[in-house]
């Protein structure tokens, strides 16, 4: 269907990105909107999608590539994409905080957050448990090119 042998490695990566932070936002959106988890477990939904979208990103490009991918390219490559995603949720982050916050009244009447409801740690913890998941999936996926050769 899609000619991928053609494609840089940089169209791959922010296919990838932007299809793997696309649908982080479209889950965690409809998982809040229908109450079924609470904002603090987003990392429900984030890990996942991470983790399976570079595992996916990994095993795509290693196929869509006749020669090898050595460890160091394949590490370079998901990692770059765990990034350009960390870049395409940013903005989710910093729209949350700016707009989204007064509207789910999690501030005080002095424009504070209001730390019974909200603290802002919540997201600082959230781009760091992101950067975490995309460097110990970017070695784990590493592995997936040269095993994908083996068996052809």
């Amino acid at each position: 269907m899609i000619d991928k042998a053609n494609w840089s490695p940089r169209k791959f990566r922010w296919l990838y990105a932007a299809t793997i932070a696309f649908l982080i936002v479209l889950f965690a959106f409809l998982l809040i909107y229908f109450d079924i988890i609470k904002t603090i477990n987003l990392r429900v939904v984030y890990i996942p999608f991470v983790f399976i979208g570079l595992m996916l990103f990994t095993k795509d490009f290693a196929k869509a590539h006749k020669d090898d991918i050595p460890f160091r390219t394949a590490f370079v490559n998901c990692f770059r994409t765990g990034v350009y995603t960390c870049i395409l949720l940013f903005p989710v982050f910093l729209t949350v905080l700016i707009i989204g916050l007064p509207e789910l009244n999690m501030l005080d009447e002095f424009g504070r957050f209001d730390e019974e409801k909200f603290q802002m740690g919540f997201l600082i913890s959230m781009l760091v448990e992101i950067f975490a998941s995309v460097s110990i999936t970017s070695f784990v996926s590493a592995f997936i090119p040269g095993m994908i050769k083996k068996k052809n």
